[in-house]
């Protein structure tokens, strides 16, 4: 499982001459990767090494890579409140 992410990850920066910082893949290639790890309980660590959020979901038939704005140790979510000047709603679109 590790030697396929490496192979999306780097088609992925060749193609889009960008890192790859987020990784989709489903809750059964998880377990796949966790196993490749001296403490697959370890999430963090798996994702520090790789250097990519992970993005766990029943849709994702195949692992595949993106690149997202946020640097990839950014939380994804972060709680704001409502009409801050540049606060973003789900969807990206400005609260005012």
């Amino acid at each position: 499982m590790l030697s396929y992410i490496y192979q999306i990850a780097y088609r992925f920066e060749h193609s889009h001459e960008l890192r790859p910082n987020t990784l989709y893949l489903n809750p059964l290639h998880f377990e796949h990767l966790r196993n490749e790890f001296a403490d697959p309980d370890d999430i963090d660590a798996i994702s520090n090494f790789l250097g990519m959020h992970l993005i766990l979901s029943h849709e994702a038939l195949h692992p595949h890579v993106a690149h997202h704005s946020r640097s990839w140790h950014t939380p994804l979510h972060r709680s704001h409140q409502p009409g801050q000047p540049g606060s973003r709603n789900q969807a990206g679109n400005s609260s005012q």
